[in-house]
């Protein structure tokens, strides 16, 4: 059990700031390379298709980018949270004071 180095107190809370922000930013980052390439490949398939007949037209192809690009995002946010949560639980761990004592509000990290 670990305890607060400056009172023995064992009531102690992760803050787990730098998961925090690597998944919003992991997220952030996913997403908008996740739209960016299903975009550009909903885009080059469009081109393609126009020059070979689409089935559905125009509006088709319009509505399969847009839900490709959906998609893109979706997927790219869901890797890139997963990703950005890992490095952020690594920075938590080696470089930040990531526990705080509830008693006397110091803060410092599982190696000190």
């Amino acid at each position: 059990m670990t305890k607060c180095p400056c009172c023995a107190s064992p009531r102690i809370m992760s803050r787990n700031h730098g998961r925090t922000v690597g998944g919003a930013v992991g997220t952030v980052g996913g997403v908008a390379g996740g739209v960016a390439s299903a975009w550009r490949g909903a885009t080059a398939g469009a081109s393609l298709g126009a020059s070979a007949g689409v089935i559905a037209g125009p509006a088709g192809s319009l509505l399969g980018s847009i839900a490709g690009a959906a998609i893109g995002g979706l997927v790219g946010g869901a890797f890139g949270c997963e990703l950005g949560t890992r490095v952020g639980e690594a920075v938590d761990e080696n470089l930040l004071d990531n526990l705080e004592c509830l008693s006397c509000g110091h803060t410092f990290s599982r190696s000190s």
